[in-house]
């Protein structure tokens, strides 16, 4: 039985999965690689710094490409009570009202 045929399986099941994962790690390790031995500074820093520098609409493309089309918090808060909820949504407030610069107080000179 040839491949994409009815009937036949196709690729066995995570099989893309799994190339994708691997290609992934690979990737990753590459990037994290010091520019020299002993460098602070890794492949992927030093690539991106080029880019903004030489082609800085490309740089911006290509930050704008690898960000999300929308966020999703769907499975971040799959499983969790009412009480989960409603204890992750304060803890968020707490960070951002610390982020928020103090606001003067409106009393009188």
């Amino acid at each position: 039985m040839a491949k994409f045929q009815v009937g036949h399986p196709g690729y066995r099941q995570g099989a893309r999965n799994k190339l994708a994962t691997q290609v992934f790690k690979d990737v990753l390790e590459h990037w994290c690689e010091p520019v020299e031995p002993g460098s602070k500074l890794c492949k992927g820093q030093a690539a991106l710094e080029a880019l903004h520098k030489e082609k800085p609409g490309e740089y911006l493309r290509f930050t704008g490409s690898i960000l999300p089309k929308e966020l999703s918090i769907e499975k971040s808060t799959a499983g969790m009570t009412v009480e989960d909820l409603d204890e992750t949504i304060t803890e968020i407030r707490k960070v951002l009202r610390a982020r928020q610069p103090e606001q003067p107080s409106e009393t009188a000179h």
